[in-house]
């Protein structure tokens, strides 16, 4: 239930089966298998139109749907840079929220 722990204190509104579509405007959960290409390809069914992809160890992922690769470390981050989208490891080390987030601001812009 790690996706849970990166919800911060947002509520669950919903919990959605495998294909099932989103109904609820929150935080939807999606019972899905934890393959990262099986479970971003059910969210791209629930309706999702981009990923927030989490990573500590530099999976090598790219779907179908946009996704937004997000290191949790500035070491991954340095190491797979061709791999990552933003180093949330700048973060911890004191990087304010909104001058870290400029290139993801920059690329979700890009795609509408």
């Amino acid at each position: 239930m790690g996706c849970t722990q990166k919800a911060g204190s947002s509520q669950v509104v919903d919990v959605l089966r495998y294909g099932e579509r989103l109904k609820v405007h929150g935080l939807n959960l999606l019972s899905a298998p934890g393959n990262d290409a099986v479970a971003t390809s059910a969210l791209a069914g629930a309706g999702c139109h981009m990923v927030l992809f989490s990573t500590g160890r530099g999976t090598p992922y790219g779907g179908f749907v946009p996704t937004v690769k997000i290191a949790t470390n500035s070491e991954l981050a340095a190491k797979k840079k061709h791999w990552i989208d933003f180093d949330a490891g700048q973060l911890i080390h004191g990087k304010a929220i909104a001058a870290a987030a400029g290139g993801v601001r920059r690329y979700h812009c890009g795609l509408r």
